[in-house]
């Protein structure tokens, strides 16, 4: 029932041991042009397509742009501590935890969409967001993060997110 395309990119350096920088873009375009659009397909808001900063809004748009760009840098890592607590109590596998602060980037737009709630002030507009946080990676998949966020309406707030990652 899904009729959308999808381009995504993304890239990560790791400038040093302890820095790191990232891009993550995503241009969705829905083929399904309904006043369902729920339906159909993700839309913008919704899963890790959001602008930090606008967590608590979702548009009724399917057809957007978002780019993502962070810089974090390593400023602890846990897994030497965590150690000493799994020999005491004799894990037999190793718990990797490392720490990062976060400074972040977000932009978004939407275009082109039949079924876009056109009397909502945030469509077709240039969504911004910006702010900085501390991440905890454990067993480098899991990813806790708590970020401080600013979007262009001048709105801030401290937001938690939690991801899985697949990488």
């Amino acid at each position: 029932d899904k009729a959308e395309s999808n381009i995504v990119y993304k890239k990560y350096w790791k400038a040093t041991a302890q820095d790191l920088f990232s891009i993550h873009s995503v241009a969705r375009f829905q083929w399904i042009q309904t006043p369902y659009g729920f339906k159909y397909g993700r839309q913008i808001g919704f899963g890790n397509d959001f602008v930090r900063g606008y967590e608590l809004t979702s548009l009724n748009a399917g057809n957007f742009g978002l780019v993502k760009m962070d810089y974090r840098r390593k400023i602890w890592d846990l897994s030497q501590q965590v150690d000493r607590i799994k020999n005491w109590l004799n894990i037999p596998f190793d718990i990797p935890i490392e720490m990062y602060v976060n400074v972040f980037t977000d932009v978004s737009k939407t275009f082109l969409d039949y079924q876009s709630d056109r009397d909502n002030s945030q469509w077709g507009v240039l969504l911004h967001g910006y702010g900085m946080g501390i991440d905890f990676l454990m067993f480098r998949r899991f990813l806790c993060s708590t970020q401080y966020s600013i979007n262009r309406h001048g709105e801030k707030g401290i937001y938690l997110h939690i991801t899985f990652t697949k990488e």
